[in-house]
């Protein structure tokens, strides 16, 4: 059942073996090895199992993940156009990063919390209803930390359209310079032609498998956050979620900032990719 490096009390190749069998999948099933497990399937202590994986430095409890290297030929020319277009803009130019976040389920409690009391804590149904699901439309103004929101009912080419339309009249004498990501949704014919004839609106599309040099990534985290601690506290109904994704009017941060310098893009990126 377990691999035949495994021999109690048989001194240096035990260890070896424990540590081997740390290394391996689970038999039964599991996603990874515990100590408990491990000290069960060799026979030894826990103490004993943790002390040989800490000798080794073994982790099976973490997990850690990594990005590929990014096939897009053109990677460095367009990280290094969206760096430099973070870290210093054209004059007169505002610089949006756009980005939507599809299938967001509205869930709610099918009972009211039942607030805590002494020696009682709050208590949540485990059942929930379901309150449909809609998209989110967002645009982030780097510089100058603004949000503009929009919710729609599916993330299509034609909403993107829609919505970049939104924002050339939103902000009627500005050079516009949208970073959006490779989605099917971001090239439709549609949208090309529209964009070719506006002289002052340019398409940045992030190099492929590298979505995360758009910023507005991190307003989709936060969203997401928001929705979690409501849903988990039992206010995620179906009037209240609508009303944060029906966003008419602009979200704007305290106080942002703008930042300047300069970095050689490919140097301190390319090479850990």
């Amino acid at each position: 059942m377990y691999p035949s490096c495994i021999d109690r009390r048989a001194g240096i190749h035990s260890e070896t073996g424990v540590i081997a069998l740390a290394c391996s999948t689970p038999v039964d099933g599991s996603t990874r090895w515990s100590v408990r497990k491990l000290a069960e399937a060799t026979g030894y202590g826990k103490s004993t199992v943790q002390q040989i994986l800490t000798a080794g430095a073994i982790k099976p409890h973490k997990i850690r993940y990594w990005c590929g290297k990014s096939p897009d030929p053109e990677f460095a020319e367009k990280q290094t156009a969206i760096i430099g277009l973070y870290l210093s803009s054209p004059e007169n130019a505002l610089l949006l990063c756009v980005d939507e976040k599809s299938q967001i389920q509205a869930l709610d409690r099918t009972q009211p919390v039942l607030p805590m009391r002494p020696d009682d804590p709050a208590r949540l149904t485990a059942t929930y209803k379901r309150n449909g699901t809609s998209c989110l439309l967002a645009a982030l103004a780097v510089h100058e930390g603004a949000i503009t929101g929009k919710r729609v009912d599916s993330a299509n080419s034609l909403e993107f359209l829609r919505f970049l339309k939104r924002l050339y009249r939103q902000y009627p004498s500005r050079q516009l310079h949208v970073i959006v990501d490779n989605l099917s949704t971001h090239k439709q014919e549609d949208a090309r032609k529209w964009v070719a004839k506006r002289r002052r609106l340019t398409l940045h599309f992030t190099p492929t498998y590298a979505s995360w040099l758009n910023q507005i990534a991190r307003y989709g985290l936060i969203f997401s956050h928001v929705t979690y601690c409501a849903e988990e506290s039992g206010r995620a109904s179906g009037p209240w979620w609508s009303r944060l994704c029906a966003t008419s009017k602009t979200i704007t941060n305290f106080g942002p900032s703008h930042f300047s310098g300069h970095i050689p893009a490919s140097p301190w990126l390319l090479k850990y990719l």
